[in-house]
């Protein structure tokens, strides 16, 4: 079907229901089957465009707050639309893994705007369980609790309940929210520890991934 009779035929079915106007998400160029965008996690060619029931007279497009065009003609593409009618594909490797915002203005021809937004989560490679730091040591003379704290993420952005594993009498760890992206406070108390050397290992875990492991060591000195 040529542009030019898509354009026809939406034109003789539109109406001014605006409340249809959404991003809709597609991994056809022929943008069937399509569901929302917002809240998918996408990876790869993906094709994105404004689906609606309304008198459009263009939409402007914008990623991550950056202006990325303005189509004047239906359908109304992200990455614009072929001469045979088919969608162009919006290529995803082209952006970081991790969320990103996708935005449109709905220019209707009564001269109102219709804004709308998705965020997706972009997910090309292979999502890694990241800690700031691998290694925390602790060294004191006092017997005083002393506290360390890591970052833990996901490489994707996204978010899964945490998991901790580990043996030490003299070690706590405290967590924000139990779900990644998450900050662990390693307390230690050294009180009533012998002068010497203490380690223990910290397994992290979250779904679908390896645990991580954190090696904490406390050096005590004698007062």
């Amino acid at each position: 079907m040529s542009r030019l009779l898509i354009l026809l035929t939406l034109m003789c079915g539109l109406t001014t229901a605006a409340s249809a106007v959404e991003l809709l998400l597609s991994h056809s160029a022929q943008r069937a089957p399509a569901l929302p965008l917002d809240g998918q996690q996408v990876d790869g060619e993906i094709y994105v465009f404004v689906d609606a029931q309304a008198d459009i007279a263009s939409v402007d497009f914008s990623l991550d707050g950056r202006p990325l065009q303005t189509e004047e003609f239906p359908p109304w593409d992200l990455a614009g639309t072929d001469d045979d009618g088919n969608a162009f594909a919006f290529d995803t490797l082209s952006l970081e893994d991790g969320r990103h915002s996708i935005a449109a203005t709905v220019n209707l021809h009564n001269g109102d705007s219709i804004p709308l937004h998705a965020d997706v989560l972009v997910a090309n490679e292979d999502a890694q369980l990241l800690v700031s730091d691998t290694v925390v040591f602790f060294n004191t003379f006092s017997e005083e609790p002393v506290q360390e704290e890591i970052l833990i993420s996901e490489s994707n952005g996204a978010a899964h309940p945490i998991e901790l594993d580990y043996y030490a009498d003299w070690l706590v760890i405290d967590t924000e929210q139990d779900t990644t992206p998450d900050i662990l406070t390693f307390e230690v108390d050294p009180s009533g520890l012998a002068p010497g050397l203490y380690d223990a290992e910290v397994y992290v875990t979250a779904q679908g991934y390896d645990p991580v492991v954190i090696e904490v060591s406390l050096a005590v000195g004698a007062n």
